[in-house]
């Protein structure tokens, strides 16, 4: 497999990629990373070992995706149309249930709440 673009960018430094390709194996002796790269018996050397840390914002975002995730496979066990629901809602279009005074303030509490959130990310 060929490097050539990291996160999109080009790779420009071909020598360090170079360097990279193939440390780490497991089986090198004396807890050694090493790679045969180029000509038999040329290794290398392997890089430091690097370290990465996941943010607290990270880690809400995962756990935001997970929502959303059994969400959505919550979602497909349910029929796609609910009748019951829907003469509910025209009931209530009628009435004019949904213009109300309380309907209105308890959508627009929720969508204060919901855009705290969103800035919270």
């Amino acid at each position: 497999m060929v490097m050539d673009r990291i996160n999109g960018f080009p790779n420009l430094n071909k020598d360090l990629l170079d360097r990279f390709q193939g440390a780490g194996r497991a089986d090198a002796p004396d807890g050694e990373h090493t790679a045969n790269v180029g000509a038999p018996g040329q290794e290398r050397r392997a890089a430091p070992t690097d370290t990465a840390d996941i943010s607290p914002k990270a880690h809400r975002l995962i756990a935001l995706r997970n929502a959303i995730d059994y969400g959505r496979q919550a979602l497909e066990g349910l029929p796609e149309v609910r009748q019951d629901r829907m003469a509910q809602v025209r009931e209530r279009l009628h009435r004019g249930f949904y213009n109300s005074v309380e309907v209105r303030a308890l959508v627009a509490e929720r969508l204060d709440e919901l855009t705290r959130m969103m800035e919270d990310l």
